[in-house]
Formats: C-alpha cells, sequence, structure tokens
C-alpha cells in the first residue's frame, strides 16, 4: 500500500492579494489628497501673515502729513523687507507669484498716499466659482475675498465703492 502524499497549501490566494493591495491603494490616494489640501492650507496661512506684515509695515512708516507716501516709496525702490516677503509669497505658490500694492488713482497717474490696499491671489482655489484673493488695505481689513474669473475688485471693501483699490 503506498501512501498518497498531501500537500498542505497554505498561505493567500492571488485573489486575497489583490484585493489588499486595491484596498491599500484607495487608502494611500485618500492620504495624499488629505495631505494636499492641508499643505494648500498651510500655504494660504503663511500667504496671509505675510500679507498683514506688510500691513504692519505700512501702518509703522504711516505719517499724518504725509499718509503712506514712504510705504509708496518702499514699493517702488524694491525695499528689502518687501522683497523678503514678495519672494516668501512665491515659494508658497501664491497664484502670480506675486502681490500687488495699490494706492489710489494709480491709473490715472497721480498718486494718493492716504490709502492703499495689497491682495494677492491664494494657493488654495476652487476648481469653479471665483478667485479666492487675501486682502489687507489701510482701513485695517484683512480678509478673504472671491472675486469672479476675469473680474478684479482691487478692494477690500467691495460692497462700499468707490474706494481707493476700486481698479478694474
Amino acid at each position: 500500500m503506498t501512501k498518497k502524499k498531501y500537500f498542505n497549501h497554505s498561505g493567500f490566494t492571488l485573489i486575497e492579494l489583490m484585493l489588499v493591495i486595491v484596498i491599500i491603494v484607495i487608502l494611500a490616494s485618500f492620504v495624499v489628497i488629505v495631505i494636499d489640501n492641508a499643505r494648500k492650507k498651510t500655504r494660504d496661512a503663511i500667504i496671509m501673515s505675510s500679507l498683514e506684515q506688510l500691513q504692519a509695515i505700512a501702518e509703522t512708516v504711516y505719517n499724518p502729513n504725509d499718509g503712506y507716501k514712504e510705504f509708496y516709496n518702499m514699493r517702488e525702490a524694491n525695499h528689502q523687507k518687501i522683497e523678503e516677503i514678495r519672494e516668501k509669497i512665491k515659494d508658497m505658490g501664491g497664484a502670480g507669484f506675486n502681490f500687488e500694492i495699490k494706492f489710489p488713482d494709480d491709473i490715472s497717474g497721480v498718486v494718493g498716499f492716504y490709502e492703499y490696499c495689497v491682495w494677492v491671489k491664494l494657493a488654495q482655489q476652487p476648481k469653479d466659482g471665483p478667485a479666492r484673493n487675501f486682502c489687507v488695505d489701510s482701513s485695517g481689513i484683512a480678509k478673504v475675498l472671491e472675486w469672479e474669473h476675469g473680474v478684479t475688485e482691487y478692494n477690500c471693501r467691495v460692497d462700499e465703492l468707490p474706494y481707493n483699490c476700486d481698479y478694474r
């Protein structure tokens, strides 16, 4: 009488292994999405902080006789501190990689120095709908504004027109 040898196959089947791999891939994709959103929120927080630094600089150099003329001169002369902030925003991926500093009547060529507005597009943008921007101005406002694509309201108080940064 010959003995039959039975092999005891232990382990996972191919289907079980494939199922585990698919589940791991799905979980990994969720983690990547969450991390990307967190990264954009962090960038936006740094961008907002940078613009608030610009607002602090403007208030520091404010003069009751000349208004924000020194801040205007700093902008024109590419002042070191302003350039550092510009580079930080560029590194954070602020949309357009730049911020804009406007004073009243910039477009007409006559500059008024008693008001200013600074804004930048944020890194975290919606797929559809208005663009998200962060804006600070001489009235002390610092907030996120949404402007329609193609329309630029350079104004932190869009419901109070006209205003110094209302350039279109």
